[in-house]
């Protein structure tokens, strides 16, 4: 349930963020710079939503099951090349990574497969498409490949195991024929019966960024710099 401006009673609130308490109510909406207003006492109590200046943190925590006590300004960056960006999504997670370094920003490949791991659990995502990125990778170097090669670079390591040779010699051949170990990672699709919810999102992500870019432009910035 995506928060509106609109009132709630005690009760709503009470199930949608798992407390009993009144004061516990309104800290999480005072940690999330929600303006509202109360009317009655103790479970009569009405909280009528007044405004949210920032309705991605509550939308993730409330309606996608995100940890409060994820790193917010990280999850953006990483929507708005998911998002944004339509090479992106079909990358593999170390390639994923990179992009990222290459333009300046830090986000480990274990944090961005956290995120793809929560967004596939929420159905916004589809990573059981059958279609695969190949490639072969060796201490941070990538190299994009064909099924063909990859799975030519496989046969040849099995092979040359059969033949006697250790698993850690035919490993080092393939990574001197071809540059690193074949790898495949599935593409991410996006859910196309979320279509409204991954507009929604969307807009949030790009209306979050362009806000922290006003606040802070300076010239020759760019809106990710403040991310």
């Amino acid at each position: 349930m995506m928060l509106e401006c609109k009132t709630y009673t005690y009760a709503e609130f009470s199930a949608l963020f798992n407390t009993r308490d009144n004061q516990g109510i309104k800290r999480r909406l005072d940690r999330w710079g929600i303006k509202y207003s109360t009317a009655g006492r103790g479970t009569g109590l009405k909280y009528t939503i007044e405004e949210i200046s920032d309705p991605f943190v509550p939308f993730f925590i409330l309606d996608l099951g995100f940890p409060p006590q994820t790193i917010f300004d990280k999850l953006n960056l990483f929507l708005y090349y998911l998002l944004d960006d339509e090479e992106f999504a079909g990358l593999p997670c170390e390639m994923m990574e990179q992009r990222i370094k290459n333009d300046g920003y830090t986000l480990t490949r274990q944090t961005i497969e956290n995120y793809l791991r929560r967004l596939d659990h929420q159905d916004l995502i589809l990573r059981a498409s059958g279609n695969y990125h190949y490639y072969f990778a060796r201490r941070g170097r990538l190299i994009d490949t064909t099924r063909e090669e990859y799975s030519r670079a496989w046969r040849e390591y099995w092979q040359d195991k059969e033949n006697g040779c250790p698993a850690g010699e035919a490993i080092m051949f393939m990574c001197m024929k071809y540059g690193g170990v074949a790898r495949k990672q599935a593409i991410i699709e996006f859910n196309g019966i979320y279509n409204n919810t991954l507009n929604a999102l969307n807009d949030m992500v790009c209306d979050r960024i362009e806000k922290k870019w006003v606040n802070s432009i300076t010239p020759n910035d760019t809106p990710l710099k403040y991310l």
